[in-house]
């Protein structure tokens, strides 16, 4: 996902060609360099083994980054933005509490080889006999972002009457844990359905809420995001 930035009417980018380069050369590292940490571990990959994967010279990657681990604490700073920046347009686009479970729970198809490699990553960074405290620091914003989400659609749920009344933190939280349960899976699972299973947990967490999903129909903008072409061979 590229962040986008707003600009003064009449003024134009200050940016330079050369600028816009190295930002996508940046972006090139550090997705590159995600998917190693995911595949393997920090402790076992090197700034040859990265450069080697994306086909530079390991001095590309040091004129970007001071040594591996500033490069680890990037590749999961710009994993987690990249995640931040869709749950936020996620958050203006729907005001109804379905329509925006719904909606988080389809950003994490389409967003699932980022965001199950950042899984693992926090996994393996979690079993690091030292944490990296900037690391540590976005993790938790990351847990943050998703958690309001979805507590506070639960919440709003109750509210207006469309969902049973439970612990909106509890519910949040179970929501929340089980996917990056499904998120593991898909990295360690042959021939695992992420679809499949975030549906399924989209049915119990519905269930759960006393909500039922076919009966009442979803928003029409949120039917319309739902209906990807994944999602469509998934049903067949």
């Amino acid at each position: 996902m590229t962040r986008l930035r707003k600009q003064k009417v009449g003024r134009p980018s200050t940016k330079s060609t050369s600028q816009l380069q190295g930002n996508d050369r940046r972006r090139e590292i550090t997705e590159g360099a995600l998917a190693l940490f995911a595949e393997r571990s920090f402790a076992s990959v090197t700034i040859k083994d990265i450069a080697g994967k994306l086909g530079i010279n390991p001095a590309l990657i040091y004129y970007y980054f001071e040594n591996k681990q500033d490069l680890f604490r990037a590749s999961i700073e710009a994993a987690i933005f990249d995640a931040v920046a869709h749950y936020d347009s996620i958050r203006r686009l729907h005001d109804h509490p379905v329509g925006l479970i719904d909606a988080w729970l389809e950003s994490n198809v389409k967003l699932s080889r980022t965001i199950s490699n950042l899984v693992k990553v926090m996994l393996d960074h979690s079993g690091m006999p030292r944490h990296i405290p900037s690391v540590d620091r976005l993790v938790k914003r990351f847990y943050q972002e998703e958690y309001r989400i979805l507590s506070g659609a639960i919440g709003r749920g109750i509210e207006l009457g469309v969902f049973r009344p439970v612990d909106q933190r509890q519910m949040g939280l179970f929501a929340s844990v089980h996917l990056d349960g499904v998120m593991v899976a898909a990295k360690i699972r042959p021939d695992f359905d992420l679809v499949q299973a975030i549906e399924d947990l989209r049915s119990i967490l519905f269930s759960a809420l006393g909500y039922d999903h076919e009966k009442s129909g979803r928003p029409a903008a949120t039917a319309d995001l739902l209906e990807t072409p994944t999602r469509r061979r998934s049903t067949r």
